[in-house]
């Protein structure tokens, strides 16, 4: 593609030194806000990381999933079973092959590849702004906020076993690939093949792969946009054929056919969406006044992040991790908005009026948002050394419950875990197949009598949280 079809691209270096204080100045200002911040409230939750307490219910589940990849049992279980992976496989193996190189246990290898997918998708970000024609300090601004927003609002799922951001990070870079290989002219095709290959790390990342193919198609070049969507439409074919070849029908009955439950969740009502106001605002403004293919591609992004997630909060035992790409898209969106305040803002408000505002705006919401145990893990040493007792006590759980004969399952999954059983019992499964209608509880009473499972009670104190923080 040319340069004459991206004309912010000529936005970077403005001639005018005058303008270009005004506007690094707030930006530069809010890039350290923001930095300081994801320091400030990230630092707890890499701490975290290292430590043998539950961060989330599903760090087990993820870990067990793991094991049976490698051999340990089928990856996939009947539908009628009462453990159940509703996850592609691809992140078992990145995961299970980390730890067996690095030679630590299966939870800890995931965490750390959240924190890497973290990482890697805040970088990739720098980068697509610097590619619409962003500044440097409008890319370190939009960076800080994504960062910042995560470690403030979704600190469930920072550090935590989970694919959801190992599989974002990839997904990131592949559209910083697309847009580089578009640009040049180049074939599109080895980006595409990435963003299926992170959708095969966790399959709930749809918004990028679709925002870029209406994006090829609205531009009017349908050869490009026809090969593009059959490059992704039969590699996805071809990866869940493969996967159904190896692991049987229960893959795709798990994949596609999973019970669950769907009841109305306003979007609003999460606490995420909050600190999104300003973001999405600008961005959604900032886009229609644009008349760029950039402007575009960042409306069409936002538009279908925002799908994806108020779809998602439809549906029972999805996490807030569907607001991920939403948080992405914002970022982009908030940081090229601000570096070309003048061409969208009224004349008679001022960009530099605005950008402080907006800056200001963006900072306020930061710090509304609720994080108690980052301050205390800064200030307490009382939290510190409950901590620790935290710590002896799950301890104690793990070789109370490794003692305990046959099948255990545990209400915090990380006990039975660390502690060497089997997984037996998928709590979160067995209460949407009730909820929708696929078994009762008598019958769940049932299989759980028949099999012999023996629920150990107590294993609370191995968690940090009884559920997961991040539910709304």
């Amino acid at each position: 593609m040319s340069s004459r079809e991206y004309p912010a691209a000529r936005e970077r270096a403005p001639a005018d030194t005058t303008v270009s204080a005004a506007r690094d100045l707030p930006l530069g200002l809010g890039a350290i806000f923001f930095w300081a911040a994801t320091i400030f409230y990230g630092a707890w939750e890499v701490w975290r990381t290292f430590l043998p307490l539950e961060v989330d219910y599903d760090e087990a589940w993820d870990a067990w999933n793991t094991q049976a990849a490698l051999g340990a049992g089928p990856l996939y279980p009947a539908q009628d079973a009462l453990i159940s992976n509703n996850y592609p496989p691809l992140s078992y193996y990145l995961v299970g092959l980390s730890a067996k190189l690095s030679g630590i246990d299966f939870i800890l290898a995931g965490r750390l590849g959240s924190l890497l997918g973290l990482g890697a998708s805040a970088g990739a970000l720098a980068m697509i702004v610097r590619q619409f024609g962003g500044s440097r300090v409008a890319a370190a601004l939009g960076a800080g906020w994504y960062l910042a927003t995560m470690v403030r609002s979704c600190s469930g799922f920072i550090g935590m076993n989970d694919p959801t951001l190992l599989g974002l990070g990839v997904m990131s870079w592949a559209l910083v690939l697309f847009i580089h290989r578009y640009r040049a002219g180049r074939s599109t095709d080895i980006a595409i093949l990435l963003m299926v290959a992170a959708g095969f790390v966790k399959h709930c990342l749809i918004a990028t792969p679709a925002s870029v193919l209406i994006w090829l198609w609205l531009q009017g070049d349908y050869r490009k946009a026809m090969r593009a969507t059959l490059v992704g439409g039969v590699s996805a074919a071809i990866g869940l054929a493969i996967c159904t070849a190896v692991y049987g029908g229960a893959f795709l009955e798990q994949l596609f056919l999973y019970k669950r439950h769907f009841y109305w969740r306003p979007a609003w009502l999460a606490r995420q969406t909050i600190i999104l106001a300003v973001a999405l605002g600008c961005g959604l403004f900032w886009t229609w006044r644009r008349r760029t293919r950039e402007a575009a591609f960042v409306f069409i992004f936002l538009v279908a992040a925002l799908a994806v997630f108020v779809g998602g909060r439809s549906a029972g035992a999805v996490g807030i991790n569907a607001i991920f790409e939403l948080i992405l898209a914002c970022a982009i969106a908030v940081a090229l908005a601000l570096d070309g305040v003048g061409t969208w803002i009224p004349k008679w408000l001022g960009p530099r009026t605005a950008r402080w505002g907006i800056v200001a705006g963006l900072a306020a919401l930061m710090l509304h948002s609720h994080n108690a145990k980052a301050h205390l893990f800064w200030i307490s040493p009382e939290f510190h050394r409950a901590t620790a007792r935290q710590i002896q006590a799950a301890d104690a759980e793990v070789a109370r419950v490794r003692a305990l004969p046959g099948l255990v399952y545990c209400s915090t999954m990380t006990v039975c875990y660390r502690a060497g059983k089997s997984f037996v019992y998928d709590q979160t499964a067995v209460d949407e197949r009730v909820w929708s209608g696929f078994w009762t509880r008598a019958q769940v009473d049932q299989k759980v009598k028949s099999l012999g499972i023996v629920t150990a009670p107590g294993t609370d104190v191995g968690a940090w949280n009884a559920r997961c923080q991040c539910d709304e």
